[in-house]
């Protein structure tokens, strides 16, 4: 069993941008020395929380491991997320090395 609790920070400028609709902030999670480069993919039976809020973070079962084509998606966690210090809290149940993250994204239309 792994354990991760770190802590981000929105600021201010942050937190402006999160107003916007097309803003949000996203958890992400990589599979270290992964034989697909900046693949997401989160560790088995994992479980995520936001603040202590849960957060679905795989839609396969827990036991499944990625083929060559998989992907897992990055939730997004804004409405779980407030100005100044979060907290994240990742568990999962996997031998294997994973680096996890969050950002700030910004939805694209087709043409941009």
């Amino acid at each position: 069993m792994q354990r991760i609790e770190k802590t981000f920070q929105l600021t201010r400028a942050d937190m402006d941008l999160l107003a916007k609709q097309e803003y949000d902030v996203q958890a992400w999670c990589m599979l270290l020395n992964d034989k697909v480069q900046f693949r997401m993919q989160w560790p088995q039976y994992a479980d995520l929380q936001v603040n202590g809020v849960p957060v679905r973070c795989i839609n396969r079962p827990g036991s499944q491991l990625l083929g060559a084509n998989g992907r897992d998606d990055g939730p997004i966690i804004t409405l779980c997320s407030r100005d100044g210090i979060n907290k994240i809290l990742l568990t999962g149940c996997d031998a294997r090395v994973f680096c996890l993250g969050v950002r700030l994204v910004k939805r694209r239309t087709v043409q941009q």
